[in-house]
């Protein structure tokens, strides 16, 4: 379709309760009056990169449940505030639209929200929290790849039912509050690369969370008990400025774990380093952790496919480290200088599914070398 013809869907407004345009190369501008039909339900209008769509500013009300409109050009780049007038939506998602300007804080009329994403524009300024706390529908919020700044909320009122919450690259700032790892039913916390700093506010009630990502803030410390969240599978803390010791024995159902530069001592409490293993984890960053040795629990980490250890102080690798690490595909040992890799038991080491090695800036000194 070269371009949007207005009555190929007006002639349709009183009866249509379910409109889908998903890749139709539509050109033009989308007509307005869609939005307000009196019938329809269901909205999308998904990867039209070409279409120029305009919000009602005024007089928009719908019965519409569900409004999806991604990967479109929003030609006035906002979001107006009658779209608090939708009060039967239940999902919103205005993702990869090219908008901009501040959330609109009439957001905080659609209570039976359970679905907002917002991801990938330029909203800038802070948060509605005051809105957000509103939805007490809410179960997955997504603000990622915004220009949002200013603080977190220090309290939170409401989203007993959030599951996921997605913040991730924008510009927030201030601590971390409790709160967000309290939360009764919140499984995913995504909050990397902002200008977050700490320390994190200490918490005693611990959410369900499965999935943490923290990394590439500026958040300073010590790193609080983790190890509280017995269901973690992804737990990401790099490139920030935390320190202490980093308890992992509860953490048995972890699955990818990043600590890069991160100033932190790794604890095993009532484990034995040696013995006790992670059976799902397959994604280890430990680069620039100033570890000094193999760090022992590495060993036994049978499912283990992806190991970083560079940019660290490790000076001796023995065959016999990698003897159960039989999955291994990647293995980053580079900028540890200088490094003995030695064969000091003589073992027959093959690991076959190892694709990639880096030992570059390693200065190696060879004994009785593996071969892997």
């Amino acid at each position: 379709m070269s371009s949007v013809a207005p009555t190929s869907f007006l002639n349709m407004s009183s009866y249509i309760t379910t409109l889908t345009l998903v890749g139709n190369e539509l050109q033009g501008k989308f007509p307005e009056d869609v939005f307000r039909f009196p019938c329809l339900q269901k909205l999308s209008l998904i990867d039209n990169f070409e279409t120029e769509v305009n919000f009602p500013k005024s007089n928009w009300s719908s019965p519409l449940r569900s409004l999806v409109v991604s990967n479109v050009n929003a030609s006035l780049g906002e979001v107006p505030d009658s779209i608090g007038n939708l009060r039967s939506l239940e999902v919103l998602d205005l993702s990869s639209s090219n908008l901009k300007g501040s959330i609109p804080a009439s957001l905080g009329n659609l209570t039976q929200l359970f679905y907002l994403q917002l991801a990938n524009n330029q909203f800038s300024g802070p948060l509605p929290f005051s809105a957000i706390f509103n939805l007490t529908q809410i179960e997955s919020l997504d603000f990622s790849s915004n220009n949002l700044e200013g603080p977190l909320a220090p309290h939170v009122n409401g989203l007993s039912r959030l599951r996921e919450l997605r913040l991730y690259s924008n510009f927030l700032s201030g601590k971390i509050p409790s709160w967000l790892f309290s939360l009764p039913t919140l499984a995913e916390l995504w909050l990397s690369n902002n200008k977050l700093t700490g320390p994190i506010e200490q918490f005693d009630e611990v959410a369900p969370l499965e999935w943490v990502d923290l990394g590439n803030n500026e958040i300073n410390g010590p790193i609080p008990s983790f190890s509280k969240f017995v269901n973690l599978t992804h737990l990401d803390l790099s490139s920030n400025k935390l320190n202490g010791i980093f308890d992992l024995s509860n953490l048995t159902k972890l699955e990818s774990l990043s600590l890069s530069n991160a100033a932190v001592v790794l604890s095993f409490t009532n484990r034995s380093n040696g013995n006790y293993s992670f059976p799902n984890i397959g994604w280890l960053n430990l680069s620039s952790c100033n570890l000094s040795e193999f760090p022992g629990v590495v060993r036994n980490l049978q499912a283990l496919s992806i190991l970083d250890l560079s940019y660290n102080r490790i000076e001796m690798i023995e065959a016999d480290m990698f003897l159960k690490l039989q999955s291994l595909s990647y293995l980053d040992l580079s900028s540890n200088s200088p490094l003995t890799v030695r064969n000091k038991s003589n073992v027959d080491l093959v690991l076959p599914y190892l694709a990639e090695l880096n030992l570059s800036s390693c200065n190696i000194s060879r004994g009785s070398e593996p071969s892997f």
